[in-house]
C-alpha cells in the first residue's frame, strides 16, 4: 500500500530532525565553536579574565582551501558552453551560491540545490542547506526519489514545507504555530514540529520527471551515500589537541614570561582587614615571600616555551597529513616555497583531493544543469548531455600560468578559447575577449588598406652619380 502525501511528509520531517542533529555540530565547528576553544575557569583566572577563547580553526582552513579549488566557472550543454544558461546562473546568484553548496557539502557531508521555473520560462536555481532538507534515494539506481524542505516562516509564525516528488511538488504549512525564530527562515533550535501536523496549501505539477531538489552528497565511500562524509571529521581531534597546547602555552607564558621573584626574612608583614598576611610587593611580579630565615632577594629562572613550540609543530604536521594542506598554508614559517613551481608541488595532495571531490559532486551538478535546460527547452533532463566547467584546481602564480599557456598556444596545442578557459575566464568574458580581438583585427586590416604607399626614393647607379 502506497503512502499518502502527509505520511511521506511525516517520515521526511523526522529525517530533517536527524539531519539537523548531524549537521549542526559540524557547522558550529566550522564557525570555530569547538569545546576546547573556550578556556576553563581556572585558565581564565590565571590570565586575569582577559582572554575567553583560544581558537585555531584549521578545520575551516581545510574546507576553504578545498572549496576554492572546486570553483564552477561555466556550464556546458552538448559539449559547448551555453552563455544564456550561464547568464541565468548568474542571475540566480549561483556564482556564489554554488560555492556555498560545495562548502556546505564539505562541512556537513551533504547539501542540496533546488531548480524551478515559477513563471514557466526562466529557471530559478537556489542553494539549500542540510539543516532544512532531507531526501530518499532509490537503493537500486541511487537517484533521489523524494525530497523535503522545511523552514520557518516568520510572517505566519508557522513552519512551511515543500515536498518534491518526480511528478508533483506540494507546499505545506504546519497547523500549529511555533515560537519566533532568532534567525530568519530557519527553524528555531529545540522546536519540535509534530510530524503529522501539516496542511497542504498548494500542489504544482512537475514536468521533469525528477524531484526539483537535487542532493549533493560528499560520499567518500559507498557506506556514506546517504549522509555523506565531512572533510573536517579527521581533523577535529588534532585541532582540539592544538587548541589545548595553545591554551597551556598562554597560561604558562603568563606565569613564566616574567621572572618570578622571591624574598625571605621579611619581618612585620602587613595584614589586611581580616588579619590575613598581605603581599607587600606588586602582585604582578608574583613574588614568593617567607618571613623566616636570612634576608634574601632573588628570582627564579624564566620559563622556556620551546617545549610548546615542538608540540605545536608536531600537531601541525599531523593536521597537514590529514588535510593535505601545504605547510605554508598552515603558517609554518620555515616551510615557505621559494618559487612558483615549489608552490604547485607543495599543493599536489590538495589538488588531487579537489579533483576527486569534483568527480564525486559532478554527477549531481550535471543533473542540475540538465534540469535548467529541460525547463527552458522542454524534454527530460535525463536525456540532456550537460555538465559544469570548473577552474583548474592547481594553484600557481598568474605569471607562471600565463607563461605556460603562452608556450602551449605558440606550439599550436591550445586554441584561444581553451587558453582563456585555463586562465580562469568565464564564458561571457571569453566571448567578449574574442569579439574585441575580432574588432581589432578588422580595424588593423582597414588601417593597412587605407594607408598611402609612399614611392621609394631613387637609387643611384653603381660607380657614378645619379
Amino acid at each position: 500500500m502506497s503512502e499518502t502525501v502527509l505520511e511521506v511528509v511525516s517520515r521526511l520531517s523526522k529525517k530533517v530532525d536527524q539531519s539537523q542533529f548531524l549537521a549542526r555540530p559540524l557547522l558550529d565547528r566550522y564557525d570555530g565553536e569547538s569545546p576546547l576553544s573556550y578556556l576553563s575557569p581556572e585558565a581564565r583566572k590565571a590570565l586575569g579574565d582577559r582572554l575567553q577563547r583560544v581558537s585555531a580553526n584549521f578545520c575551516k582552513v581545510a574546507v576553504d582551501e578545498l572549496s576554492q579549488r572546486m570553483r564552477i566557472v561555466g556550464l556546458s550543454v552538448g559539449g559547448q558552453t551555453d552563455a544564456d544558461l550561464w547568464a541565468n546562473w548568474r542571475r540566480s546568484g549561483m556564482v556564489a551560491g554554488a560555492g556555498h553548496v560545495t562548502k556546505g557539502s564539505l562541512i556537513a557531508g551533504r547539501a542540496a540545490v533546488s531548480v524551478w521555473s515559477p513563471d514557466g520560462s526562466v529557471p530559478v536555481v537556489r542553494p539549500e542547506s542540510a539543516l532544512q532538507c532531507a531526501w530518499t534515494a532509490d537503493p537500486l539506481t541511487g537517484r533521489c526519489t523524494e525530497a523535503f524542505k522545511r523552514w520557518y516562516d516568520r510572517p505566519s509564525g508557522r513552519v512551511r514545507g515543500a515536498l518534491y516528488l518526480p511528478d508533483r511538488t506540494f507546499v505545506l504549512q504546519s497547523r500549529a504555530s511555533v515560537p519566533d525564530a532568532t534567525i530568519p527562515n530557519a527553524l528555531p533550535p529545540n522546536v519540535m514540529v509534530p510530524p503529522d501536523g501539516w496542511d497542504v496549501l498548494a500542489e504544482v505539477v512537475n514536468p521533469l520527471g525528477v524531484p526539483l531538489l537535487v542532493p549533493i552528497t560528499n560520499a567518500l565511500t559507498t557506506e556514506a551515500v546517504e549522509w555523506g562524509d565531512s572533510e573536517m571529521s579527521p581533523l577535529m581531534a588534532a585541532n582540539d589537541l592544538l587548541e589545548k597546547f595553545l591554551t597551556d602555552a598562554a597560561v604558562g607564558s603568563e606565569y613564566t614570561a616574567r621572572p618570578q621573584r622571591y624574598a625571605t626574612g621579611i619581618a612585620a608583614l602587613p595584614q589586611d582587614a581580616n588579619g590575613n598576611v598581605a603581599n607587600p610587593f606588586d602582585e604582578k611580579n608574583r613574588t614568593w615571600i617567607a618571613g623566616e630565615g636570612d634576608v634574601k632577594f632573588g628570582s627564579l629562572p624564566a620559563g622556556d616555551g620551546a617545549a610548546y613550540d615542538r608540540l605545536i609543530s608536531q600537531v601541525l604536521q599531523i593536521i597537514a597529513g590529514l588535510s593535505g594542506l601545504p605547510a605554508n598554508v598552515l603558517g609554518v614559517g620555515h616551510h615557505n616555497p621559494t618559487s612558483a613551481e615549489a608552490i604547485v608541488t607543495s599543493g599536489l595532495t590538495l589538488t588531487s583531493r579537489a579533483e576527486d571531490r569534483c568527480v564525486i559532486h559532478d554527477t549531481a551538478w550535471s543533473l542540475i544543469v540538465a534540469m535548467q535546460v529541460a525547463l527552458r527547452d522542454g524534454g527530460s533532463p535525463l536525456n540532456v548531455d550537460a555538465s559544469v566547467i570548473r577552474a583548474d584546481p592547481r594553484y600557481s602564480s598568474e605569471a607562471a600560468e600565463a607563461d605556460s599557456i603562452v608556450k602551449l598556444r605558440g606550439a599550436g596545442l591550445l586554441s584561444r578559447a581553451a587558453a582563456l578557459r585555463r586562465l580562469g575566464y568565464a564564458p561571457e568574458e571569453i566571448a567578449e575577449i574574442q569579439r574585441d580581438a575580432a574588432s581589432e583585427a578588422v580595424y588593423a586590416s582597414l588601417a593597412a588598406s587605407t594607408t598611402p604607399q609612399l614611392p621609394s626614393p631613387p637609387v643611384a647607379p653603381m660607380g657614378g652619380a645619379a
